[in-house]
């Protein structure tokens, strides 16, 4: 697990717990540890509770478009990003329920000319222990998904990148792997993805504001995507969704994901049988789309999602039957500990209320002394740059974001959610950092 995986897994640091509140205190709960993040522009979106398949409490924060100045509401659609895998995965249990493939098929049945397809099955794809690695980190990712291609042409351009590991033996995860599950699907059922998942899935749970992002579509209460950096807020460009089919091309509504998790709990579309093998983990407590794994000594089944300018989170605490969903249309490295806050309120467990520190200033010549670069990792590195006045922080697949003065040698980077505390040998010359997110801390060394 790399740094970026921890940024984005990690709780919001606080002075104190609050204490639980009873159901009926959860909105203005709620309420009072959004109003923080929402007045500094650090979070936008809508978000769910429900308990029982009862809602306590539904809200949109934020703006839905900034240039209209249209507001989220609980109606608005987000891009799921990788929260669309569960739904693949369930596509797929619902062939195999009707007789029409075995998640111990090879995926060469299916797809015969894929590299090493008759070595990978498709329970392997699924709970990425395939060994395919994920097609995000090739040099040309960012190029490709600006225009528009099939499945066939995406499986195509992926097919033979180097492998992570041999099937079965490492858990890596991979996009690509869900890109060729939809193949799967269209192969198998006869029908495009985006079909097959409306007419089978969605239709008939009466998710009718939920389906495949597509360009030409008009959507009414689509949210816009942005992120945010020193210079301010920005909208994402144009990318491709159906170029992310089976791993993260969705959209969908606070209420219908609600639908989707009362869904899981019948026979409908998904037997016991099934969904038994949907949430059964494999390794690193992943099952088939799914997350499985305690949190508050308390079993749950999740996911989250990233896909530009969108972060989601999706927590079903089944024994206690809660329902946790998040949805933001802001880039935002607070997205897994909010999500985390918002289940203690809802289970009335102790939470960290939102912390946003205000700068009091750093003594003249500090900024100066601290800026340059700092190696998070063997090839990472975490650069301050000082610009009018401030020092940016920067970091790859991270927002550029002022790095605001605490101390002399402690800043906030509100945007990461994360403390800098500059170390500095007995010379008083600096020597290095310690990025501080939650509980976890990453030294990183100063570079000449």
């Amino acid at each position: 697990m790399d740094y970026r995986t921890v940024l984005l897994a990690l709780a919001l640091a606080a002075p104190a717990l609050a204490l639980p509140v009873p159901g009926a205190e959860v909105p203005a709960q709620v309420e009072a540890y959004l109003e923080p993040l929402v007045k500094r522009d650090l979070i936008s979106g809508s978000l769910l509770l429900a308990r029982g398949g009862q809602v306590l409490v539904a809200k949109g924060f934020g703006p839905a478009n900034r240039e209209w100045g249209v507001p989220n509401g609980v109606d608005t659609k987000f891009r799921l990003g990788s929260l669309s895998k569960q739904f693949t995965a369930a596509g797929i249990l619902l062939l195999e329920q009707r007789g029409l493939l075995r998640l111990e098929d090879p995926l060469a049945k299916f797809l015969p000319g894929f590299p090493g397809g008759g070595r990978i099955t498709l329970h392997q794809l699924l709970s990425h222990t395939s060994g395919l690695a994920n097609f995000n980190q090739l040099p040309d990712y960012w190029e490709k998904n600006l225009h528009p291609w099939n499945l066939a042409q995406v499986i195509d351009w992926f097919k033979d990148q180097p492998v992570r590991g041999q099937p079965g033996e490492v858990w890596s995860y991979s996009n690509a792997g869900y890109t060729l599950l939809a193949a799967v699907i269209e192969k198998v059922s006869g029908k495009d993805f985006a079909t097959f998942l409306r007419e089978e899935l969605f239709r008939p749970l009466g998710m009718a504001a939920t389906g495949v992002d597509q360009h030409e579509d008009i959507l009414g209460r689509r949210a816009d995507g942005y992120v945010k950096d020193e210079n301010g807020v920005k909208r994402v460009s144009y990318r491709d969704m159906p170029f992310m089919n089976g791993a993260g091309s969705l959209y969908s509504t606070v209420g219908d994901l609600l639908r989707w998790d009362r869904a899981l709990r019948t026979d409908q579309p998904l037997s016991r049988a099934s969904r038994e093998r949907l949430f059964a983990p494999v390794k690193e407590h992943y099952a088939c789309g799914w997350f499985v794994d305690r949190r508050f000594g308390r079993a749950l089944i999740s996911h989250s999602g990233d896909i530009t300018g969108f972060r989601c989170d999706m927590q079903r605490f089944v024994d206690d039957d809660v329902t946790v969903i998040l949805l933001l249309n802001l880039e935002s490295t607070f997205t897994a500990a909010v999500a985390r806050d918002l289940g203690a309120i809802a289970l009335g467990e102790p939470y960290k209320p939102a912390l946003v520190p205000e700068g009091i200033g750093a003594a003249p010549g500090v900024l100066a002394e601290v800026a340059g670069s700092y190696a998070l990792d063997p090839r990472t590195t975490l650069v301050l740059a000082p610009r009018n006045g401030q020092l940016i922080a920067q970091a790859p697949g991270m927002p550029s974001a002022p790095a605001i003065p605490q101390a002399d040698n402690l800043f906030f980077v509100q945007e990461w959610n994360g403390m800098l505390r500059i170390q500095r040998g007995a010379d008083g010359q600096v020597t290095g950092l310690r990025l501080t997110q939650g509980a976890r801390t990453i030294p990183a060394k100063r570079l000449p």
